[in-house]
This record gives structure tokens, sequence and C-alpha cells, in this order.
């Protein structure tokens, strides 16, 4: 087994055999995604028609470029906000997801792709919550941070190979 995604690949450890691979469902992606797409969406409507009220009134020249200061910043946060929605999706196609008897690798990334893995035995939880659109999203726990593994389809079965390792030496 190598690395679960694009980019060098990452050897295995002595005895470690590959349990799982999988990708992320985009539904859960898009539909997070979506929702900040519309928060920004909302955000510079809200900000060009407060502009057009603000220029059309008879307020001094001062204030308005104050209001034009903040304005600019405010609509190109709102902008990225609406590019989300893109974003999300070209990550969630460059993510990857693996598991063997000894490790949780996760490699994604919007431009280049990264690995990230974790040693079984140095998890301290997981846990899945099922999703409405019937995917799962697992959460691994170490001491010191969290991983979760967004959109996953048998979920059950990837938990399981997890707390599996977490519970016994391989």
């Amino acid at each position: 087994m190598t690395e679960p995604g694009t980019g060098p690949l990452i050897p295995l450890a002595p005895g470690e055999e590959g349990r799982w691979t999988g990708t992320p469902g985009l539904a859960p992606l898009t539909r997070m995604a979506r929702f900040q797409g519309l928060k920004g969406l909302v955000g510079a409507t809200f900000v060009v028609l407060l502009l057009a009220l603000v220029y059309r009134s008879g307020l001094g020249a001062g204030v308005k470029m104050l209001l034009a200061v903040v304005a600019v910043p405010a609509f190109i946060i709102a902008a990225m906000m609406m590019a989300v929605p893109l974003m999300a999706r070209r990550i969630g196609r460059n993510t990857r997801y693996a598991v063997t008897n000894q490790r949780v690798f996760v490699s994604s990334g919007f431009g280049s792709v990264s690995t990230t893995w974790f040693w079984l035995r140095d998890l301290t939880g997981a846990e899945m919550i099922r999703e409405p659109d019937g995917t799962h999203t697992i959460t691994i726990l170490t001491a010191k941070t969290r991983q979760l593994l967004h959109g996953i389809q048998d979920g059950e079965k990837v938990l399981a190979i997890i707390r599996a390792g977490m519970t016994k030496p391989s």
C-alpha cells in the first residue's frame, strides 16, 4: 500500500497492512461550503446596498470615504466566501483516506497534496456521526489534536478497523 493519493510514496512500517482506502463523498463537503457561499453572497449584497444608500444620502464626503474604506475589505471577504464551494469541491477531489493495521492516513490539499498520518496506538478516541445524507464523519482524537474524516460511505466498517487497531498491538 502506498500513500492514499498523489505525490511521493509513504513507506509502510514493518508488518503494516492496508485495511481500507476511500475518498470522501462530495455531498457533505459541498453542503457545508454552500452555506459559507450563501453567507458571502448575503454579505456582499448588504455591502453593495449599504454603499448605494450612503452615496445617495446627504452625508459628508469624509463619512462616505470612511465607509468605502471599510466596505472594500468587507466585500473582498464576502467574495472569498462565495468561492468556498468551488474550493471545497477541489479539495474534496484531492482528498484520500487510508487505514492500515497501524495508522490512519489523510491526504488532502487545494494546490499541492500533503499527507498526515496518525498511529492507531497513539489515538485516545474515535467517534462517528451519521450525516443526513447517509455518509459518516469519523473523528479521531490524539492527546494534542483531532482529525475529521468527512463523507465516509462505510463508516461503521472504518470505525471498527480504527478501534481494533487502538485496542491491540499490531
